[in-house]
């Protein structure tokens, strides 16, 4: 144990600490003071271990960050795919079709080359009007950025 210069703290007098003492009282004003050593020493029982579970602990703390980074990127990236263009409105258009003006429908979405192609010839002779309303339907119509068309 290391010897420390100890003084009373009720009146200031210089503290004479036997060896191996846990209790020192003061010989002027009689006060009595407990004596702890401010050095402990912890004993690991399974320090390689305990090392191993932090280090696995850090490693799975960040793999939680990058999935979850990536999970953020992947619902931007989502986000992007998705056009400001209606489904419902294109539904629509494209039913305008059975009498007689096609292709209003890719007018509509920004492919204006497939709608002059359409309103041209029938929509493909009719059998382009049934398939671009499943298409549209079943939500895998595009528009001319390759966007799906939103609810």
């Amino acid at each position: 144990m290391k010897l420390v210069e100890l003084k009373c703290k009720n009146c200031g007098a210089k503290l004479s600490i036997p060896k191996d003492s846990k209790i020192v009282t003061c010989d002027f004003c009689k006060t009595t003071f407990q004596i702890d050593d401010e050095i402990k020493h912890i004993k690991y029982d399974n320090m390689m271990q305990s090392g191993y579970e932090f280090e696995k602990g850090r490693i799975r703390a960040q793999e939680e960050r990058k999935e979850k980074q990536i999970e953020e990127f992947v619902n931007f990236c989502e986000q992007q795919t998705i056009s400001n263009k209606r489904k419902k409105t294109a539904l629509i258009l494209c039913c305008i079709g059975f009498v007689g003006i096609n292709g209003l429908h890719e007018f509509y979405v920004g492919n204006s080359k497939k709608g002059w192609i359409k309103l041209f010839t029938l929509n493909y002779f009719i059998f382009g009007l049934f398939y671009d309303l499943l298409k549209i339907s079943i939500g895998k119509f595009q528009d001319k950025y390759g966007k799906y068309l939103k609810n």
